[in-house]
């Protein structure tokens, strides 16, 4: 549950235009020579955290979130979690306080930095726009106007997560971990994890792979409503 939710203002950056070589020209347009990528900034500062979750969802959405397990039943990765309807769940080293984070929308894939030392990626199709971007139990969120049902690829990167691992940070404090969500427009295809570094990524990814699938989550769940019913003398509704 979130406390004290209200909409804030997006970060307002102009879009920046990138000039690239004609190498990666070729691999990312098929040799449309003179093309310049866009990379439009829509998010660039400290974003507050609890429990090292954030959010990337609909707004009608955000105050009946599912479990944690919800959001990664049946992935690869556990640091970016797509599982759950309506939003992207988004997994910090750091407990509680300020996180550095940037989000990016590119019309075509970006190449990895050296810098980042935990990489994953996943898809995810927003079925509203904008998006509100809000750590778990923050009081404000971050309007991001992405577009509505088109499927996008999201790479979510990571530093410093060991350094920031169960910690907390206020506002002005030194910067212990650091992350960058970037999303491009993309056919569905699995996740993946395309770097992993961290001993909190690791531990992460263990825990989304020994999760049961989401049908068995959904089960599981029905049966435990099924059961406190019974256990309270209310008459089993079958679902």
């Amino acid at each position: 549950m979130r406390a004290g939710f209200r909409a804030g203002r997006p970060k307002e950056v102009a879009a920046t235009l990138l000039q690239v070589d004609a190498s990666r020209q070729l691999a990312n347009r098929g040799g449309e020579l003179g093309y310049v990528l866009q990379v439009e900034t829509l998010f660039e500062g400290d974003l507050f955290v609890s429990y090292g979750q954030i959010f990337l969802e609909e707004l009608a959405a955000w105050d009946a979130g599912p479990e944690l397990e919800m959001h990664f039943a049946g992935q690869t990765n556990g640091l970016c979690g797509v599982a759950a309807p309506q939003r992207i769940c988004l997994l910090t080293g750091l407990h509680t306080g300020w996180v550095r984070l940037t989000v990016e929308l590119h019309d075509v894939p970006p190449a990895v930095a050296e810098q980042w030392e935990d990489v994953v990626e996943a898809s995810f199709t927003p079925t509203a726009s904008p998006l509100q971007l809000i750590g778990l139990m923050a009081n404000e969120s971050y309007a991001l106007p992405l577009p509505a049902g088109a499927s996008l690829r999201a790479r979510y990167c990571a530093i410093g997560m060991d350094a920031a691992r169960d910690g907390s940070r206020s506002e002005g404090d030194p910067v212990l971990d650091r992350y960058l969500l970037q999303l491009w427009p993309a056919p569905p295809t699995p996740d993946t994890v395309l770097r992993r570094h961290s001993r909190t990524a690791a531990y992460w990814h263990d825990f989304a792979r020994n999760l049961p699938n989401q049908a068995e989550q959904a089960a599981r769940q029905t049966e435990v409503r099924l059961s406190c019913q019974r256990g309270l003398g209310a008459p089993a509704i079958e679902s």
